[in-house]
């Protein structure tokens, strides 16, 4: 049963309600005065704007409905400090209003919606296809400087970092007259890097030779090419940058650029020297009765060991020596070129077909006496004695062989190639 005050003058219903303090509820029907009151009905809540004429400045309205029994108008009113609902009216249910869908947004959901209005920056795009945009977002600085260069080499543009710090970057061509810049800072509003200004386009004349190519630069567009073509040589290197990158490069720095993109295609070959001790132990797994000597340098414990000798003979190769190769054994040794360099030193013979059959190398700092004596001692231990099998050897004039030669095998033929005699 509804209560009314004194001064009400609204007629008595008998209305079912439910009053969220537990009190009696109070109703006021349309057209009559207000009363204060903090009632909810057992229904569905949505945001209604039907009553809005019923508001006055204490109070806002919460929602219309009609009596179910004698059809008249019911206003529901509750004070400012009650929840922003409203009672549903027959003709509302099941209507959500876009008030109440905006108010249900999270903060997050803001976010990603502020988020995509701004381009993003791919950085997946190939060469010649970046592009750069007024208030692009990118995820460091970084990426942005790279995309700064990718873009102004593909357009045949030479520019300078004028602003360059862990904050902001600002980039202007170096050409005279020409306005193109670019400046991209942290965004408070998205919480990361947004391009700030950009002035296009470019209005200088294209350049065939640009300063941000640099070594870097060319082995990381390099790389791709190289793990295609392993053995491209640096002339065809230097007409693909012409071709396909529209730059001119200077001889020296292509030769460094090409090593540079064999590290990141194949790895360091400094890094590859760690690793020999488990490829000798694969070897030695793998190649029973064979031989696989690695020796090192490593003067105090406290110091890590440095490579010095490698020495690698292998049983088959030794088998088939014997079996079907002339007693004539060709010792030889070369530069190498690498991040240690050193020398190769090896042993060939001459099969039935009058091919190269390789039966030992080695790996050491220099060619001396004492390297060719180490090597022929692991040799021979290996093939036989000179004296129980006939061996004959030739070779060029290499330093210190004929000494360590005159040493381990006194007598033994030995003849030097005729290009140096």
């Amino acid at each position: 049963m509804a209560s009314r005050n004194d001064d009400d003058v609204c007629e008595e219903e008998n209305i079912e309600g439910y009053n969220v303090d537990g009190q009696e509820d109070h109703f006021q029907y349309e057209g009559t005065e207000h009363v204060h009151s903090e009632v909810y009905w057992n229904s569905e809540y949505i945001f209604n704007e039907d009553a809005e004429g019923h508001l006055d400045e204490e109070e806002e309205h919460i929602g219309d409905r009609a009596d179910p029994e004698n059809g008249k108008h019911i206003v529901v009113r509750l004070s400012p400090t009650t929840a922003d609902m409203v009672i549903s009216s027959d003709e509302d249910e099941g209507d959500i209003s876009k008030e109440l869908v905006d108010k249900c947004i999270s903060d997050d959901e803001k976010s990603e919606e502020e988020f995509r209005k701004y381009p993003e920056f791919d950085e997946n795009a190939t060469f010649g296809e970046v592009q750069l945009q007024l208030n692009m977002l990118f995820l460091n600085l970084t990426m942005f400087k790279k995309a700064v260069a990718d873009y102004n080499i593909a357009v045949g543009r030479v520019f300078k970092f004028v602003k360059n710090d862990n904050e902001r970057v600002r980039a202007k061509c170096r050409s005279d007259g020409c306005k193109w810049e670019i400046f991209c800072s942290w965004s408070n509003e998205v919480k990361t890097f947004k391009v700030k200004k950009f002035v296009e386009p470019h209005t200088c004349a294209r350049g065939f030779k640009n300063k941000q190519a640099n070594k870097k630069w060319l082995a990381t567009q390099l790389a791709d090419e190289l793990r295609s073509y392993p053995t491209i040589s640096a002339h065809d290197a230097f007409e693909w940058f012409k071709r396909y990158r529209g730059i001119h490069i200077d001889e020296h720095m292509l030769y460094g650029a090409m090593r540079l993109a064999r590290t990141i295609v194949e790895g360091s070959e400094k890094l590859q020297y760690q690793k020999l001790w488990d490829y000798c132990e694969e070897l030695m797994r793998h190649n029973p009765n064979s031989t696989f000597g690695l020796q090192v340098n490593r003067p105090t414990l406290e110091l890590p060991p440095t490579f010095d000798i490698l020495y690698i003979c292998f049983n088959t190769n030794v088998q088939g020596f014997k079996a079907g190769c002339k007693p004539l054994i060709g010792l030889d040794g070369c530069f190498l070129k690498g991040y240690y360099e050193g020398q190769l030193l090896s042993t060939v013979a001459q099969d039935g077909n009058q091919h190269f059959y390789v039966i030992v190398i080695a790996v050491v700092e220099q060619e001396s006496r004492d390297t060719w004596s180490w090597f022929l001692t692991n040799l021979l231990a290996d093939i036989g004695q000179y004296s129980d099998n006939g061996w004959n050897f030739i070779s060029d004039q290499q330093k210190g062989l004929k000494l360590a030669l005159e040493e381990l095998c006194p007598g033994t033929p030995h003849r030097n190639c005729v290009l140096h005699i």
